[in-house]
């Protein structure tokens, strides 16, 4: 019994230093295509005419959004000393 529970503990262990070791993005190209009536499709399968999109992954887009509030509460917060 000790050792079929210690088996599951291994198992459960190394399932999740898996998931760890694949973060919040995939890193698969996305392509994106127009076609001639003006219909867009989005696809990870290169269409002949398609253009590659320059998509940031999940994180690096986060630290974006973070920095950019970080950037807009400074300003404010510097704008209503100059008021006072």
């Amino acid at each position: 019994m000790k050792k079929l529970v210690m088996q599951i503990k291994i198992i459960l262990l190394f399932a999740y230093l898996a998931s760890c070791a694949f973060p919040l993005t995939s890193g698969a190209a996305i392509y994106k295509h127009v076609d001639k009536e003006g219909h867009v499709t989005n696809s990870n399968v290169k269409i002949k005419g398609s253009k590659k999109l320059d998509i940031a992954p999940a994180i690096q887009a986060l630290a974006l959004m973070h920095k950019r509030n970080i950037n807009h509460l400074q300003k404010n917060r510097r704008q209503t000393t100059f008021l006072k």
